[in-house]
């Protein structure tokens, strides 16, 4: 089971543009989102059995040169694995879709084409890999060789980036601060800004981030999925598609019995008071994956327990995945962390949990060729194995 992660947010730097130069304010266009209901009851329950049509896994080579500490990210270009790691290893590496490493992009320096604050890494309109330095103030691109291409002065503090067009960019700021650096009591997350990097509209007033001491958010808050851009608001139910002059709200998600955590208007004064109000009560965590057929979603069940829920855009049916599973290839299906192509979902798995499933399944007696195939050459020092699922809900 994953921890519940929660991201202390650190003040990095002065941001040199205050509130009122962040362009207009944008709000949602809710007149076309779909409602989904989640019956903790009556929803259909599913096995990855029936919905995964195929399955196939990739052995990321071990070598010295790319030791992954954490798959923070997993990107695809130029039929390339893009492994980010930023919280041990802080590199960037490449694969092929074999799993043969092919180089890294960019390291830490002092260098035009170095960083020292890896903070997110993200796919372009051309497939330049850009890479976001807050310690710098920069934006940098590479190609997938690990060439570099250009760099340009960011001047906004921000976590998370994504392209909308060649000509616009979504950004997630976190917070914004005011010309001298203190801290905005109104939270806007954000702001959509030109190829410049100059503020178009911002988007996102957050409750919660009243009190300097909440420090409290989700681990995620900008999606890209096929040619759509998304975003979620901290602890919120509502999930929006940001476009490149306005904002539409795509997805509203509700529970029933009872309701998911709705955020209310409240001065929370630290993270301990808003773990108090929303203390066994469901929440969504704000990671989903977006597919051509469906949709899931990710749920926290108290007492935390994960939940992925899914929706199938041509039924409208919403059920929930179950564990249990005949194939033990399936048993990995957990975590899904990216999509690729139209409905294939994509799961990082350590070799610290492949060995132990190894030595479990040879208690149990339990092999199979695929079994040996993964088992071969692994040990607790390999890197991690990504498996790809292809998912078809067809007319559940």
């Amino acid at each position: 089971m994953k921890t519940i992660k929660y991201c202390v947010i650190l003040v990095l730097t002065v941001i040199f543009y205050s509130c009122n130069h962040l362009g207009k304010s944008a709000s949602a266009d809710f007149s076309n989102v779909t409602q989904i209901t989640y019956d903790t009851i009556s929803s259909q329950k599913i096995k990855p059995d029936q919905i995964i049509a195929n399955s196939h896994f990739v052995k990321l080579e071990t070598d010295p040169k790319c030791l992954i500490g954490n798959v923070d990210k997993i990107l695809f270009v130029d039929s390339s694995i893009v492994i980010v790691d930023e919280s041990i290893g802080k590199s960037i590496y490449v694969f092929d879709m074999n799993g043969n490493f092919k180089n890294k992009v960019s390291r830490i320096g002092n260098a035009s084409n170095e960083y020292l604050k890896l903070v997110d890494v993200f796919v372009g309109p051309e497939s330049e890999i850009y890479i976001i330095d807050n310690a710098k103030r920069k934006l940098m691109a590479f190609e997938s060789d690990g060439r570099f291409i250009s760099s340009k002065d960011n001047p906004i503090s921000n976590f998370e980036m994504n392209y909308i067009n060649n000509n616009r960019f979504a950004i997630y700021s976190s917070f914004n601060l005011t010309a001298n650096g203190n801290r905005k009591i109104e939270k806007t997350s954000y702001a959509i800004v030109d190829k410049n990097l100059e503020p178009i509209y911002t988007f996102g007033e957050e409750p919660h981030e009243k009190h300097p001491s909440f420090i409290m958010t989700r681990w995620r808050n900008i999606f890209r999925f096929g040619d759509k851009v998304y975003c979620t608001l901290n602890f919120g139910n509502d999930i929006y598609e940001l476009g490149a002059d306005s904002v539409t709200a795509k997805y509203r998600l509700a529970i029933t019995p009872g309701q998911l955590y709705e955020p209310i208007e409240e001065d929370f004064e630290s993270s301990t008071t808003m773990s108090e109000a929303k203390r066994g009560i469901p929440y969504f965590y704000g990671d989903f994956i977006e597919c051509e057929d469906f949709s899931c979603f990710l749920y926290i069940m108290p007492p935390f327990n994960q939940r992925w829920i899914f929706y199938n855009h041509k039924t409208g049916s919403v059920m929930s995945l179950l564990k249990q599973t005949s194939d033990p290839i399936l048993d990995f299906f957990h975590e899904p962390r990216a999509r690729y192509g139209e409905n294939t979902l994509v799961e990082a798995v350590s070799a610290t949990n492949i060995c132990m499933a190894k030595e479990y399944y040879e208690k149990k007696g339990i092999h199979s060729e695929k079994l040996d195939e993964l088992f071969e050459g692994m040990s607790v020092d390999s890197n991690p194995v990504l498996f790809f699922y292809d998912i078809d809900l067809g007319d559940l």
